[in-house]
């Protein structure tokens, strides 16, 4: 007999696969491209946060510590995705403690879902932490 089939269930996971550079000075503003999946289409607006290791990757300024990074042109802290998998950002600068050489922070990107939707407002959600380090 014919049964009632299982709807499939449709997710929208963001996630990051590769960040180049990994890492760069502590002075910020170097030009990272991050690659992964569920950045969204071209009219989203995504956003990058770097934070303090343990930190739960919400967008920057709802999290002590956390700085979100911007555009190329360093004026927006909302970035469009480029075919839903790269974002070209430049991070913001961090303090490395004194006596260190280097810290390391983690980076998740938020997907937002649209122009009129900045990144965590309705939107796709949260990536896990990426580990970037500066020095």
């Amino acid at each position: 007999g014919r049964g009632i089939s299982t709807p499939y269930e449709l997710t929208y996971g963001v996630k990051v696969d590769s960040v180049l550079p990994d890492g760069g000075p502590a002075s910020g503003g170097t030009v990272l491209t991050i690659t992964g999946d569920g950045f969204g289409g071209p009219q989203a607006l995504d956003a990058v946060s770097f934070c303090p290791l343990g930190s739960n990757g919400q967008v920057a300024g709802q999290v002590a510590g956390c700085k979100l990074g911007t555009d190329i042109a360093g004026d927006l802290h909302t970035v469009q995705p480029v075919f839903g998998t790269v974002l070209r950002i430049k991070d913001p600068s961090w303090d490395v403690p004194p006596g260190s050489s280097s810290v390391t922070v983690w980076m998740f990107v938020t997907a937002g879902s649209g122009l009129r939707e900045p990144a965590g407002v309705s939107g796709r959600g949260v990536s896990a932490a990426y580990d970037f380090t500066y020095k």
